[in-house]
């Protein structure tokens, strides 16, 4: 798990990881890990002052993750944007080891 200070003020921003899928019923019911996600996305949208994200990983797949989309949780889908997260949790998938070095 990276993490980086958040601004005062500013809304943590936290990233879990997700590899790509096609559909949601195949994925969400293949196995535990998408239904852990979800959960946990689920759970951190209602803390206060946070903004949780999935990242799909590996970057440049589509705009929105099939699972985003359905339980309204934003994907995140670009290398750089995923680098202005405060805190990255490696939890569907890992980031290459690079990505995860302190900056």
């Amino acid at each position: 798990m990276g993490m980086r200070k958040a601004a005062k003020g500013k809304p943590t921003r936290i990233g879990i990881t997700i590899a790509h899928a096609n559909d949601v019923p195949s994925v969400l019911w293949s196995n535990g890990i998408y239904q852990n996600i979800v959960y946990l996305a689920l759970l951190m949208q209602k803390l206060p002052n946070v903004e949780v994200s999935l990242v799909c990983y590996p970057f440049g797949g589509l705009p929105i993750h099939p699972i985003g989309a359905c339980f309204k949780i934003p994907t995140i889908n670009d290398v750089d944007v995923a680098l202005k997260l405060d805190i990255i949790i490696e939890l569907g998938i890992r980031l290459e080891r690079d990505f995860t070095l302190p900056y």
